[in-house]
């Protein structure tokens, strides 16, 4: 029997991840999913390889933020692309592993209404586990080539071969993968693809981890899913099926979907900056015109005002002007008609007036001088009056 004792601790800790679950309803067991002793499926670039203490860390610190769904033989099989359960937490255990490599102990459930794999899991008859993994890089140990990066070619990783010539899986070489990128899921299988993997004994209660860790990215997976048919010259094979299998999704996925992404990447955040400064364009451009207009109307109605003080002072001109006219006429109180053609009747009619007078005062005075003078006598004034 290998289901854990449902207690308190363990209902509290299957509540804190996922709340809505009954704990009374699930199986719940531990198993090492992985581990840093050497990986031992047969494919060209991880023969031998070893994931690293930081590797496992990663992995720790994605569960702890989000539990992952538990599979089948990763959904290879027709009914088995839905989850059965949950891995909901887990812990680092040092020396624990073959020859006393680093585990990763993880907590799972089995939803109840799966009770045949919940009794062939009890019974020892499942007893793997794999995860279904992406690393960022996988490095060389002799020389650090990366079969993940831009460098490697299909030769790389089909010969499992470094840039020095260095074959993984002969001669102590192999690859180191140290980043975590995705952790997809873990799936119960007939064999686990890392030494260790398995489901354990009914005799460890796991201590939840907080601990926040940067994503990064390699899959390692056991899975039995065909993948797409690549075209070889079977005299040529160097591997068995499985090895061609994961040659193949290394070539075709894994480093097609690296390199797409950092370039996706890339480009987003070239993207991103560009729209930014279009925004900021935008906005400087609607706010230019909007300042333009405003002090193209402020212009104008500067200009609009002078015209109109000009046009006043244009159109009380002639009143000015003739006003002394009406003044010498006696009409103090009379102002220039605002209609032109009155306006320059009056004008006209004020003229005549002004000649008027100015015939009488020239007539008056030039009696006046033709007169004899008469020191003491006002005798003229008198004639001139009468």
């Amino acid at each position: 029997m290998k289901q854990l004792t449902l207690n308190d601790e363990l209902k509290a800790r299957v509540k804190s991840a996922a709340p809505d679950v009954d704990p009374e309803k699930v199986a719940i067991f531990e198993a090492a999913a992985l581990s840093t002793a050497p990986v031992r499926k047969k494919h060209p670039v991880y023969m031998g390889a070893v994931h690293t203490t930081n590797f496992l860390a990663q992995m720790l610190g994605e569960l702890t933020k989000e539990s992952r769904p538990l599979q089948i033989m990763h959904g290879s099989s027709d009914g088995d692309q839905l989850p059965i359960g949950r891995v909901f937490a887990g812990n680092i255990s040092e020396g624990t592993g073959i020859d006393g490599a680093t585990e990763l102990l993880t907590l799972f459930w089995i939803d109840n209404t799966h009770s045949d794999l919940i009794a062939k899991v009890n019974s020892g008859t499942i007893d793997q586990v794999s995860v279904a993994i992406l690393g960022k890089s996988a490095k060389s140990n002799k020389t650090g080539f990366d079969f993940m990066g831009p460098k490697a070619d299909i030769e790389n990783i089909w010969g499992g071969v470094d840039d020095k010539g260095n074959r993984m899986g002969h001669d102590g070489a192999h690859v180191i993968v140290d980043e975590l990128d995705s952790w997809f899921e873990m799936s119960l299988v007939g064999q686990g693809g890392a030494q260790g993997a398995r489901i354990k004994g009914n005799r460890l209660q796991l201590s939840a981890s907080g601990q926040e860790v940067p994503q990064l990215t390699l899959e390692l997976s056991t899975g039995s899913a065909a993948p797409t048919p690549i075209k070889t010259d079977p005299q040529k094979d160097l591997f068995d099926m499985d090895a061609k299998d994961f040659a193949g999704i290394i070539a075709e996925n894994a480093t097609k979907l690296a390199n797409a992404e950092a370039a996706a990447k890339t480009e987003k955040e070239r993207a991103d900056a560009l729209q930014t400064q279009l925004t900021a364009a935008q906005s400087e451009l609607t706010e230019l015109k909007g300042s333009d207009q405003a002090a193209k109307l402020t212009a104008a109605e500067a200009k609009a005002t002078d015209l109109q003080t000009k046009l006043d002072a244009a159109l009380a001109l002639p009143g000015k002007l003739v006003a002394p006219l009406f003044t010498m006429l006696g009409q103090t109180s009379a102002t220039l008609d605002a209609d032109p053609d009155k306006a320059v009747t009056q004008v006209r009619e004020a003229l005549d007036g002004v000649k008027a007078i100015g015939a009488r005062l020239s007539g008056g005075l030039a009696q006046l001088g033709s007169a004899p003078a008469r020191s003491n006598s006002n005798a003229g004034f008198k004639r001139r009056a009468s």
